[in-house]
């Protein structure tokens, strides 16, 4: 594992969003089946995508990275989807970023447990997290 100086892990997480960056311009798209480890190996079409009005892949917007208590650098958004009608409501279990397109994975995450969506005005709102571990202090880059 690398981890970074605190300033290092900020650049890297401002890097990330930049313009050309990871994970500028991804989408977030929720699922509801995918594999039971989520891992390097994953791609889209591991996971299947939530279909109920509403669940439309939004875009990312990024905000200001950040370090947290913890010591690790932070850059986050506020994902926000709401059923809108229809009569297919779902169980999601975790949320996917891709790029632009919403052709390539470029993150996955399951949530600590199923969400079920069952009704219009239901809503699942959760922060979509971009994370790098830095070591407060350190002044060199730790590799293990």
């Amino acid at each position: 594992m690398v981890t970074f100086t605190m300033a290092d892990a900020l650049a890297q997480a401002a890097s990330a969003i930049a313009t050309g960056g990871f994970l500028n311009g991804a989408k977030v798209a929720l699922w509801t089946a995918g594999p039971s480890n989520i891992g390097p190996y994953s791609v889209l079409a591991d996971f299947t995508l939530a279909t109920f009005t509403g669940s439309t892949p939004i875009p990312s917007a990024w905000g200001t990275p950040y370090i947290s208590s913890d010591g690790t650098a932070h850059v986050d958004f506020l994902a926000s989807f709401h059923v809108t009608g229809g009569t297919v409501f779902e169980t999601i279990k975790g949320f996917v970023l891709t790029d632009s397109a919403g052709a390539v994975l470029k993150a996955a995450e399951a949530f600590a447990s199923p969400v079920g969506l069952g009704q219009v005005g239901a809503a699942l709102e959760f922060i979509c997290p971009f994370n790098v571990p830095c070591v407060p202090g350190v002044s060199s880059k730790v590799v293990s």
